[in-house]
């Protein structure tokens, strides 16, 4: 009986806990706006007073995505879409200070059950949600109750040995991904 209530428990914790040994590699490169599909085209041009809007094609061990990076009032967008320019999510690139000093707290917690030390390099705010509430979103800056928020960082962090990791935090502080970010794969062999 204590076997079994043991391996419950082990199971519950793994199955609430992401796996860590995840990897991600991630190569952007600029495309022509001739390159991008009608949608994804659409949605942005539907924005107003955007600036500095730049085109990207991504590649990474999650599939392709196209992407257009822009501000508006000062703040970084990237609005991520599938390859047939269909809206993923809208990312929004904040100060760590910005984030309430609950939800700091909370993901705090979180990054030391998970390393010895570790520093927090980048933070965005991704939302997820309909076409009209996010695109309501980035005009007003205001969000609807019906999208999701979860909040990415890159964080450098100490197991063993100092590495750098994007995380995946859900609004109730929960981890929802850790990857390791791999900074170049060779396409060739190395001597």
């Amino acid at each position: 009986m204590l076997r079994i209530y043991t391996l419950l428990c082990g199971l519950l914790i793994l199955g609430t806990y992401p796996l860590i040994g995840q990897t991600k590699f991630e190569k952007e490169s600029r495309v022509k706006e001739s390159e991008v599909p009608d949608a994804a085209k659409a949605f942005v041009s539907s924005l107003t007073e955007i600036k500095n809007l730049k085109w990207y094609k991504e590649i990474s061990t999650s599939g392709h995505s196209i992407e257009a990076k822009f501000k508006k009032d000062k703040a970084k967008y990237s609005v991520e879409f599938d390859t047939l320019g269909n809206l993923e999510d809208v990312e929004k690139t904040v100060d760590w200070e910005a984030i309430s000093k609950v939800q700091q707290d909370k993901v705090a917690r979180r990054l030391d059950s998970v390393f010895s030390k570790f520093s927090i390099q980048k933070a965005q705010l991704q939302y997820k949600g309909s076409l009209e509430d996010l695109k309501n979103l980035i005009q007003t800056d205001q969000r609807s109750p019906k999208i999701e928020l979860a909040f990415e960082l890159i964080v450098k962090g100490t197991k063993k040995e100092k590495r750098q990791y994007e995380i995946l935090f859900l609004e109730s502080g929960h981890i929802h991904s850790i990857n390791e970010i791999i900074f170049k794969i060779a396409d060739h062999l190395m001597f």
